[in-house]
């Protein structure tokens, strides 16, 4: 089943502690699907959280909210938060692939 979010529910550390209880009690587990959308997601939860000015304990919780919905390693997700800070986290298309073979195609 697909879901999709177009408005972050949750505004407060709080409520999400109270999802993760829930979602538990009730198994159920949520993923997005397309990589464009995860980056979004982690640059949203980022911001709207104040993720970098937060408690080491709610960066931890902020970080695992992010994990339930993209299945990324925390290792991962530190790379990303690291690139959202210096504001290098964007979704390329062309990303992993030879871009001299795509020019020589033109």
């Amino acid at each position: 089943m697909k879901v999709i979010m177009k408005h972050l529910l949750l505004n407060s550390i709080d409520q999400i502690e109270n999802f993760f209880k829930s979602s538990k009690e009730l198994g159920i587990e949520l993923e997005i699907s397309s990589t464009k959308i995860k980056y979004d997601f982690i640059r949203k939860v980022l911001f709207k959280f104040n993720y970098f000015k937060l408690a080491k304990k709610d960066k931890n919780i902020i970080l695992k909210y992010i994990k339930y919905f993209t299945h990324y390693f925390i290792s991962h997700l530190k790379q990303y938060i690291k690139k959202c800070r210096k504001g290098t986290l964007y979704y390329s298309s062309i990303r992993g692939r030879n871009f001299l073979a795509l020019l020589q195609k033109i």
